[in-house]
Formats: C-alpha cells, sequence, structure tokens
C-alpha cells in the first residue's frame, strides 16, 4: 500500500498482461477490502502449491 486516504486507497502491483510492468491503482476502501478479502482461506482450509508437471517426453508410452 502506498498511501490511505480518507475514502481511497492507493496500492502498487505488477501488471502481467503488460509485460509484469509496475502500476499503481486507486480504490475506494470498501472495494479494496472486497478484493483483499477473496485472498483469505476460510477455517481448515491449507494453501497448496502444484508441483510442475514432468514434460510429456519423459512419461514412458505404452506401444503394445
Amino acid at each position: 500500500m502506498l498511501d490511505i486516504g480518507q475514502d481511497t486507497v492507493r496500492f502498487a502491483y505488477q501488471d502481467y498482461a503488460d509485460g509484469a510492468r509496475k502500476k499503481e491503482m486507486d480504490l475506494p476502501g470498501t472495494e479494496f477490502i472486497r478484493r483483499f478479502c477473496f485472498h483469505i482461506l476460510p477455517p481448515h482450509f491449507r494453501k497448496m502449491r502444484r508441483a510442475p508437471l514432468p514434460p510429456l517426453r519423459s512419461i514412458p508410452v505404452n506401444r503394445g
């Protein structure tokens, strides 16, 4: 977060659709909290990281 005003929140983010350029955005406080809450997991849930899949060439193919 860069600045918290009376009604707005200014924060920095990376826009990966635009070549990972750093940008700034102003949002009303209620909208910022709404978007932030999407990142909070419910109780007893765990964040899982996925391992990358091996290349298809490395998987043996049964051709018989």
